[in-house]
């Protein structure tokens, strides 16, 4: 029986990559692994994607159908693929290797909710150029979208991606992180645009509300719980940050399919995205150190800063003037609230 992998009259090259640095982090359905590498016969580094052929023959008829989906898709917010090749156990995808790294660093510690709304337009943009060839995603996360040295967002790993035919869904052939698995995926065992809109909605979920993401992972005690509170949209939790604006909470709910009227379109999320005018002045960070949350908002006259312990409540408060320089206490807000829920409400007021 002829080996399916073996393709004709190809000439047997040599590889040579020079591993340099581990960057393989986020451990979300990761069916391969990724590094910093330098091609010596280019004398160039590329972030090298390492893929076990063993999974793969699992999975999918080509080897190498992750490339051509990358080289069909060339978008300016889609990772270019430089090269790929192979040896006895793996294939070798080499990429642009990007310093600033992925949205996932940026989830807990961000500028202002404006600099997240460029990332994300950048992204959907390419979302929206491969959806137009039929192409869905089905692996967008926060990881698999890159920042690039010009500032821009690029959208990557078309690992668990499929070509749609001239019908608008078909069955799922490929595994998908347990926790992107969409209601209706789950419902009918098909995927179809809808459910990279729903990746999406999870995506904007955790680059703006992180926090509340991590408490809806954590409060999962089986794979069972898991898919119940997806099939009845309680996952994630319907919970927002007091400085994330309304306008987006309607957003991220409509993609994650707790409206009544669904996206039947990137643009469509694309286009109210593009509207959105509240808070976005405000950022955010979650400092590891001392458990505290942090805001930082910017107007015309003064600069606000507010931090939260996260397990006592306490809130301290400052609002500094942009001439003078002078700080004083927000009274209102230096204090220990009793609850969680009573210290960001109070906070949102000055947001």
């Amino acid at each position: 029986m002829e080996n399916r992998f073996e393709i004709r009259n190809l000439i047997d090259t040599k590889l040579q990559i020079e591993k340099i640095k581990d960057l393989s982090s986020d451990t979300e359905g990761k069916n391969s692994t990724v590094f910093l590498g330098r091609d010596p016969q280019m004398d160039k580094d590329f972030l090298i994607k390492k893929i076990s052929k063993t999974n793969l023959r699992m999975s999918t008829k080509d080897i190498f159908e992750e490339t051509k989906v990358l080289t069909m898709s060339g978008h300016r917010n889609i990772m270019p693929i430089q090269y790929a090749t192979q040896d006895e156990e793996y294939i070798y995808m080499a990429l642009p290797y990007y310093q600033r790294g992925s949205l996932n660093k940026m989830a807990n510690d961000y500028e202002s909710n404006i600099q997240l709304i460029g990332y994300c337009l950048d992204f959907l943009s390419g979302l929206a150029h491969a959806h137009v060839l039929k192409i869905l995603h089905l692996d967008i996360k926060p990881s698999n979208i890159i920042i690039d040295d010009s500032d821009r967002a690029i959208l990557t790993d078309f690992g668990q991606s499929c070509k749609l035919p001239d019908d608008d869904c078909v069955p799922q052939e490929k595994s998908i992180y347990s926790a992107n698995i969409s209601p209706t995926l789950l419902e009918t065992g098909l995927v179809s645009f809808q459910d990279d809109i729903y990746q999406v909605g999870l995506t904007l979920y955790r680059m703006f509300n992180n926090f509340y993401y991590e408490e809806s992972i954590n409060s999962i005690s089986s794979q069972y719980d898991l898919q119940t509170k997806i099939l009845n949209k309680t996952f994630p939790k319907n919970q927002f940050l007091p400085h994330i604006p309304k306008q987006l909470q309607r957003i991220i709910n409509k993609c994650l399919m707790r409206d009544t009227v669904l996206y039947s379109s990137i643009i469509e999320v694309m286009n109210d995205i593009a509207k959105l005018d509240q808070m976005l002045d405000v950022g955010f960070r979650k400092n590891k150190n001392n458990n505290h949350l942090e805001w930082k908002k910017v107007t015309e006259t003064a600069i606000i800063n507010i931090e939260m312990d996260e397990f006592t409540n306490e809130v301290v408060a400052f609002k500094q003037n942009k001439i003078s320089g002078n700080s004083q206490k927000i009274s209102t807000l230096n204090k220990s609230f009793e609850s969680q829920k009573d210290a960001l409400g109070a906070i949102k007021k000055y947001l």
